[in-house]
């Protein structure tokens, strides 16, 4: 099963802003591999809920 990950505007801009290249391009990464995996090693059920995490 593939997810999409949707950026809002405001951390789009942020990731524009950015002076190190490096940081965003390891940023963006992060946030595509959600795509595959929505649930990667380390995150953690948020307490009161069904299904987030964080």
């Amino acid at each position: 099963m593939s997810y999409t990950v949707q950026i809002a505007n405001a951390p789009t801009k942020f990731l524009e802003r950015l002076r190190d290249k490096e940081l965003e391009r390891r940023i963006v990464k992060a946030l595509r591999g959600l795509e595959s995996d929505p649930r990667p090693p380390g995150s953690l059920k948020l307490q009161g809920s069904e299904d987030l995490y964080r």
